[in-house]
C-alpha cells in the first residue's frame, strides 16, 4: 500500500465514523490531513497544477449545493478537496459519479433518513483509487 493511500484511508475511515455517529466533519482533523496529504502528493504526483486545478473544481462544485441551501456541509467540502488531492482527474469524475450512487444505496440501507455524506465518499475514493482505470476502461 502507497503511503497516499493508506494516510488516506486512515484519516477517511476515522472522519466517516465521526460522520456517521454526530453528522459532522471536524475542522480539526481535516485541515491537518488535507496538508499532510497535500506534501505526500508534492512527492507522489508530476502533475501538480493539474491536482491544484481539479481541487479548485471541487471546491466550486461542492460550494453549489450550499449555495442553493441544501443541507450540505462546508466539512463535505473540505473533505471532498481531500479526495481531490488522492485521484487523477480522471479519478475526480468518477468518484463524483460514484459518491451519489452510493450514498443513495447507504441511506436506501440504513434506517436513517439523513446519513453524513462521509461514509459514501470514504467509500467511492478508496474503490475509485484502487479500480479507476478498469472502470475507465469499461465508459
Amino acid at each position: 500500500m502507497t503511503p497516499e493511500i493508506l494516510f488516506f484511508s486512515i484519516i477517511a475511515l476515522y472522519v466517516s465514523y465521526i460522520d456517521l455517529k454526530y453528522q459532522v466533519i471536524p475542522d480539526a482533523i481535516m485541515f491537518p490531513a488535507i496538508t499532510g496529504l497535500f506534501a505526500i502528493m508534492l512527492f507522489q504526483r508530476d502533475d501538480i497544477m493539474l491536482m491544484l486545478l481539479t481541487v479548485m473544481s471541487i471546491f466550486v462544485l461542492f460550494s453549489l449545493p450550499i449555495l442553493i441551501g441544501l443541507p450540505f456541509g462546508g466539512g463535505d467540502i473540505r473533505f471532498a478537496i481531500f479526495v481531490a488531492l488522492l485521484l487523477p482527474i480522471k479519478g475526480v469524475v468518477l468518484f463524483l459519479m460514484m459518491s451519489g450512487v452510493v450514498h443513495i444505496l447507504l441511506l436506501a440501507l440504513s434506517r436513517e433518513k439523513i446519513l453524513g455524506f462521509a461514509p459514501s465518499m470514504t467509500i467511492s475514493a478508496i474503490m475509485v483509487y484502487f479500480l479507476h482505470p478498469q472502470i475507465w476502461s469499461l465508459l
